[in-house]
């Protein structure tokens, strides 16, 4: 029984975890589509910063 308890204790920290990233990714993908948005910068701009 303790196995399993550790177990579902290690998921729920993992899925916590990724919670957090998801979240993390969504606001700097707001971000950067409002700056986009306000022309503040260029799709050239974003392109460079991954290619």
């Amino acid at each position: 029984m303790s196995e399993k308890s550790d177990y579902e204790a290690k998921a729920q920290e993992t899925f916590s975890a990724e919670r957090k990233e998801d979240f993390f990714v969504l606001v700097l993908s707001a971000i950067a589509v409002v700056l986009v948005m306000l022309g503040w910068i260029d799709k050239d701009t974003i392109k460079s910063l991954f290619f």
